[in-house]
């Protein structure tokens, strides 16, 4: 069980570089890179033209206990808040928002809704 959340991370060109060359020095520590290396979607291997980033988790214990967590946040930590964007939506609603960039390649997006099931 555990609290649940959607986390999506966007990074610049220079963000993802960085990121990149963070990974190879770490590359022998794979639970602290496990999050990096296994996003649902995008990732370092999935950047676009211009050298943007995003990572995008569903359901996922993002706790900053957790190794794997606190290597991404103590990364975004580092960037100027133009370098990335970072959204965690919770499973009661909660939304939090760091960083103020605007990805050029693809367009988050957050929908609340009901569901109901039986």
């Amino acid at each position: 069980m555990g609290y649940r959340s959607d986390v999506l991370v966007c990074l610049d060109k220079d963000a993802a570089e960085k990121l990149r060359k963070l990974c190879e020095e770490a590359k022998e520590d794979k639970d602290r890179l496990y999050m990096v290396e296994n996003p649902g979607y995008g990732g370092l291997d999935d950047v676009a033209k211009n050298g943007e980033a995003y990572f995008f988790w569903e359901d996922v214990k993002w706790y900053p206990s957790y190794s794997e967590v606190a290597f991404i946040n103590e990364f975004l930590d580092g960037l100027e808040s133009q370098q990335y964007l970072f959204w965690e939506l919770g499973e009661d609603g909660d939304f939090e928002k760091k960083g103020e960039y605007t990805p050029e390649h693809i367009y988050p997006r957050l929908i609340k809704r009901i569901d109901i099931g039986y």
